[in-house]
């Protein structure tokens, strides 16, 4: 924000993904929140596929932390800094943190990269049932809330599956006519883009559909 960037890294490396930005997040083109920057806003080299260095002290350090300092909390958004002498410190941490990127993975080609992150919204909200501040419903209440989102997601996968089929369509239309001109087509890789995407938001909302459809069977 205001100027700002947040890129996606692997966890299991620390490798830079891509990012975004809340501007391109808010105001973007589709698909939502589908990351697309591989330089920070101002920056003059790209920082996608860099390593971060010390990574595994860093998850050390974070931890640690987490443990020691908000054991009860569902998470945390530790901001890490690299000091000059090669070392690393803890500037903050902060309870409001981009959860809602992480929500907001279900769509395109992060939900195929990261199948789980759809699942973190029902996991805060498992979290924070019965909590003080938190979900005061009992599981009656909370097995009508997840069938009314149910009945949200079985929409949408009906309709973005439909607008997947018509891509698939359009590109196999755009190869057949690509093999007989005997040239690339840049409209091509565009097309063959959005389709990944696409199946990539609607493999995301399956991979929450199943995972409502199982917390309704344990509210029962």
């Amino acid at each position: 924000e205001n100027g700002g960037s947040t890129f996606a890294l692997h966890a299991e490396t620390g490798v830079v993904w891509h990012g975004t930005t809340s501007e391109m997040m808010v105001f973007g083109a589709a698909p939502f929140l589908e990351p697309s920057l591989r330089h920070a806003p101002g920056a003059a080299k790209p920082i996608s596929g860099l390593r971060l260095p010390q990574w595994e002290e860093c998850l050390a350090r974070v931890k640690r932390a987490h443990k020691k300092l908000a054991p009860k909390a569902f998470t945390v958004g530790w901001d890490l800094v690299f000091t000059r002498d090669g070392g690393i410190q803890i500037m903050e941490g902060n309870l409001m943190s981009m959860v809602a990127l992480h929500i907001g993975m279900r769509f395109g080609s992060m939900a195929l990269l990261w199948p789980e992150s759809p699942l973190v919204w029902l996991a805060l909200s498992d979290w924070l049932q019965g909590r003080d501040g938190g979900f005061a419903y009992d599981s009656r209440l909370k097995k009508k809330k997840l069938e009314k989102v149910k009945r949200r997601l079985l929409a949408s996968i009906e309709r973005v599956g439909r607008e997947r089929d018509q891509m698939k369509r359009k590109t196999l239309r755009m190869k057949a006519a690509d093999v007989e001109s005997g040239l690339g087509s840049e409209d091509l890789a565009a097309m063959q883009t959005k389709l990944m995407l696409k199946e990539g938001e609607v493999l995301g909302m399956s991979n929450e559909l199943a995972a409502v459809k199982d917390a309704i069977i344990h509210c029962e």
